[in-house]
């Protein structure tokens, strides 16, 4: 799908879900002059620049992004993602774009979980941090 002014091409469909839930994009996670300032009332003001040299920021709780967090390009806010009530709302400057989502339904889970099992030959990978046991 492709988001202007986001990347250099298209982000793949799967990771919307969690960008719409407020979770740092992927391109994202290559991080250098990372900066946690605290912010009054609690939290945390995270800074950094991307691999490509991108400016975000975010507030966290934690390591769990709790309000919002800022893409900047050329100085300025390209997109930025904010929670709102019971959803959130991504945006874009340029173009207006906005895609906005509410919890329109909630139940209560009816039960245990089924125990998590790998399936046979599955190797955990990251190719993004280079991590594999």
């Amino acid at each position: 799908m492709e988001l202007p002014g986001w990347s250099d091409g298209p982000i793949r469909l799967d990771a919307l879900p969690a960008i719409l839930l407020g979770a740092l994009p992927g391109g994202a996670g290559a991080r250098s002059s990372e900066r946690r300032l605290p912010v009054e009332g609690g939290g945390t003001r995270l800074e950094f620049e991307d691999a490509i040299g991108r400016r975000w920021t975010a507030l966290l709780d934690g390591r769990e992004v709790l309000r919002s967090w800022t893409l900047f390009q050329g100085g300025r806010p390209t997109w930025w993602w904010r929670r709102e009530a019971k959803g959130g709302r991504l945006s874009q400057r340029d173009g207006g774009r906005q895609l906005a989502w509410e919890l329109v339904v909630e139940e209560p889970l009816r039960g245990e979980l089924a125990a998590h099992e790998e399936p046979a030959g599955y190797r955990a990978n990251c190719p993004e941090t280079g991590v594999s046991p």
